[in-house]
């Protein structure tokens, strides 16, 4: 597969960032070896950041570094995308148990913003130009919106887990790679729609009731069919104040 260049912008968290979304997308197929050379040439960018990604993904879990140098992406079963996504959403809801039990005003008022800032996207017009930047902004916010719910939390050993940009984060994500306008554009569309819907549970005052909700977002399913799951999601949150 080829990348596409961005624009000159050579900094490592970009390189990083683009690598990371064609692996969880799987534009970089399982399996697949990496080339720091070629990788570099795609992006238009020199071998440095490219090799400091290669090293960070490392340390994510989604590449592998043999002894010889020779880098691949790590494969993972459906099994484990699942247990990551139940893993990742337990964090999550009880996060936002804390937070909500700590300061709800503060939350309410943090997550409104990001959720704004997604559903300013929306007036953007997207075109073949600028569909990737804007579906990569959509990422990033995204990521943002689920990263406030954890500092929100307060919980020093959370944001840790959360900073560390493990597997149990990354693996559960897919990022959009749309080429298609009106695909691209109902995605976003219903990403904007989903925050929104988060902060008016947020706003409602329920600590259990939002956390519960994040939780199946995360899980990504519009109904709590896992009721079991969501059951013991709600049960941790509450012993934060226990």
């Amino acid at each position: 597969m080829e990348l596409q260049p961005f624009n000159n912008l050579t900094l490592k968290d970009r390189v990083i960032g683009r690598l990371r979304r064609a692996i969880l997308a799987g534009s970089l197929k399982p399996g697949e070896a990496l080339s720091e050379r070629d990788i570099a040439a795609q992006l238009g960018v020199s071998r440095t950041p490219v090799r400091e990604a290669f090293a960070a993904l490392e340390r994510e879990g989604l590449l592998a570094i043999s002894p010889h140098r020779e880098v691949r992406v790590v494969s993972f079963s459906p099994a484990q995308r699942q247990d990551a996504r139940k893993l990742r959403a337990l964090l999550e809801g009880y996060a936002l148990y804390r937070a909500m039990t700590a300061d709800p005003l503060g939350v309410d008022t943090r997550l409104d913003e990001l959720a704004g800032r997604f559903e300013a996207l929306l007036a953007n017009e997207l075109t073949t130009e600028n569909i990737e930047s804007l579906l990569e902004n959509a990422w990033q916010l995204d990521a943002e919106f689920h990263t406030a719910v954890i500092e929100l939390a307060g919980d020093e050993l959370l944001r840790q887990i959360w900073k560390t940009r493990s597997i149990i984060i990354w693996l559960p994500t897919t990022p959009p790679t749309f080429s298609q306008i009106d695909v691209a554009s109902a995605y976003m569309k219903s990403q904007a729609e989903r925050h929104r819907d988060i902060v008016k549970v947020v706003e409602a005052g329920d600590p259990q009731y939002a956390a519960r909700a994040l939780t199946t977002h995360v899980l990504n399913t519009d109904e709590a069919t896992d009721t079991d799951f969501l059951s013991l999601s709600t049960q941790l949150a509450s012993l934060s104040n226990s």
